[in-house]
């Protein structure tokens, strides 16, 4: 099943409406799916209604925060025949899941990366990501052409129904993330509105404040690029946040534990054998082809299988990389896998 790659233009309802009426199907299944994990993370503590009412709680929120999102967000839900509290919860998930635990599932584990250009061939920069989740979300993975009235195109990987998950624009403004899980989370903003709404700058200043500044919901990496070669990665809290940055080396992995150690007494428990394996065994491989990287480098280090960060889902375990992006800002290239880059043929964009 290879990479669907749809076309988006207009107003941001507009564009809304079109995507939830083309993947309606896929929306509404995704929504019921995660409703479902949530209900699961709740063990009898909340019915459904009880999580729709906690899902609105931070709608106003959004609404506030990032208002042609939002215009686009309910065009998503007004396309697939969804209410705004489903679609919230289909779209943030992880950052929901967390404030589900706190008032009363489903892993994401994904592994980043960041390389500098002066680490590369070509002496520019290349960041980018598996994308660890329930294999019930593979089915749905899906990247947009977006082409909004009032904001930079954009190419864009998600699933059906969902705002952007990782993406690059027509600036060079390359943003993506990785899950992490603190104690604090709150009605706020969901990470993927988050995104979304960085990759609606033109600077990567503008970009980055996005996500520092935003009244998150929960705790999420992301990584940011720019056009000339600027990298950050910021981790954080729904209150708080840590700027991390390559070192001399030109390097920088991440994977779904705090690296910070005051931002670490925020998790919700310390960091699990697989996010600490996979970050190791990603900078050893990082390291390994310091100052020849290039697009192929990386992609072989996504594929890896010995921590394993190419992840394939087994008998007792439905994670499994559903999807893997590898960015260029300067060039403005993007490049997308439906499925684990070890097999999965990569789709070459260009802006």
């Amino acid at each position: 099943m290879g990479l669907e790659v749809l076309s988006l233009e207009g107003s941001p309802r507009e564009m809304g409406g079109r995507h939830g009426e083309r993947l309606a199907e896929g929306a509404r299944a995704m929504c019921d799916t995660r409703i479902e994990l949530c209900l699961q993370a709740a063990a009898g503590r909340l019915s459904r209604q009880d999580l729709l009412a906690l899902a609105a709680e931070s709608l106003p929120v959004f609404a506030d925060f990032a208002p042609e999102a939002y215009a686009e967000f309910g065009g998503i839900a007004e396309g697939a025949g969804l209410g705004r509290e489903e679609l919230l919860i289909g779209n943030g998930y992880t950052d929901f899941v967390d404030l589900v635990r706190r008032r009363s599932a489903s892993v994401s584990e994904c592994t980043a990366f960041m390389v500098a250009g002066e680490a590369t061939t070509a002496g520019s920069s290349l960041l980018g990501q598996t994308w660890d989740m329930s294999a019930s979300a593979y089915p749905h993975v899906v990247a947009f052409r977006r082409a909004p009235r009032s904001a930079p195109a954009s190419i864009t990987l998600t699933t059906a129904g969902c705002l952007s998950l990782v993406g690059l624009n027509e600036c060079g403004i390359a943003v993506g993330n990785t899950n992490l899980t603190p104690t604090d989370a709150r009605a706020g903003v969901m990470y993927l509105a988050v995104i979304h709404t960085a990759l609606a700058q033109t600077t990567f200043e503008a970009a980055l404040a996005v996500i520092t500044d935003a009244p998150r919901m929960s705790g999420h990496y992301y990584y940011v690029g720019g056009p000339t070669g600027q990298l950050a990665g910021v981790e954080t809290t729904a209150l708080k946040h840590t700027l991390l940055r390559p070192g001399a080396s030109g390097l920088l992995a991440h994977a779904n534990h705090y690296v910070d150690q005051g931002l670490r007494r925020s998790a919700a428990s310390e960091p699990s054998r697989n996010s600490l394996d996979r970050e190791a065994r990603m900078w050893e491989l990082l390291r390994a082809a310091a100052g020849s990287h290039d697009p192929g480098t990386v992609a072989v280090a996504l594929a890896d299988h010995e921590a394993p960060i190419c992840r394939h889902e087994r008998p007792d375990e439905e994670i499994r990389t559903c999807s893997v992006a590898i960015m260029q800002p300067a060039e403005g290239r993007i490049r997308l896998a439906k499925g684990c880059p070890c097999d999965a043929p990569f789709t070459d964009l260009a802006l």
